[in-house]
């Protein structure tokens, strides 16, 4: 999300922060969803806004419908509905947080192997470069990058197994993905 310093810009960012400052929740009700679905009507809503219709804005849900590869100038993707080839200007690395254990959750979408490859493992080295040199201000050298505890829930055994058997299960250890 980028918003220009203007009169508009700064219209449209305030109303949202009000918004979500009002109501903000990871559950959907009364039309409304996070701080997502604050964005649905924008374009009606608020004059310059400018919805993003650009194949090269990939994230983990709509990744599945291309196949990303390497050239020499860049990412680029192939769309495989219409054989489209577009660049990729940016990945959403939705739902990425690194647990307990020395362990990083890529969320619960299926992806390919050269997805992650070509994307998730550039991207986790880079912050596992960001948390060695914010060790380096850590006096006791605790700090480890992990955002978040990974509880036990009761359901996570039956989570699991939903999610290995149909395939999204993305659970890693860090190093497995630093190679």
């Amino acid at each position: 999300m980028t918003f220009k310093d203007d009169a508009k810009g700064m219209k449209v960012l305030n109303w949202w922060r009000n918004a979500c400052i009002e109501w903000c929740y990871a559950r959907f009700e009364n039309g409304k969803f996070g701080d997502q679905k604050y964005l649905d009507d924008w374009v009606t809503k608020f004059g310059g806004v400018h919805e993003l219709c650009h194949f090269g804005a990939v994230a983990p849900w709509n990744i599945q419908q291309y196949d990303i590869r390497m050239e020499e100038s860049g990412l680029f993707g192939l769309e495989l509905k219409t054989y489209n080839t577009f660049k990729v200007i940016f990945y959403h690395f939705h739902a990425v947080r690194f647990v307990e254990k020395n362990r990083i959750e890529l969320g619960i979408y299926k992806f390919k192997k050269r997805d992650i490859e070509l994307l998730y493992k550039p991207y986790i080295k880079h912050l596992a470069k960001i948390t060695n040199y914010l060790r380096s201000f850590d006096k006791n050298n605790d700090y480890n990058g992990v955002v978040e505890k990974d509880p036990f829930h009761w359901k996570d055994p039956l989570r699991y197994v939903k999610r290995k058997v149909i395939g999204n299960y993305n659970r890693y250890e860090i190093k497995d993905l630093m190679r």
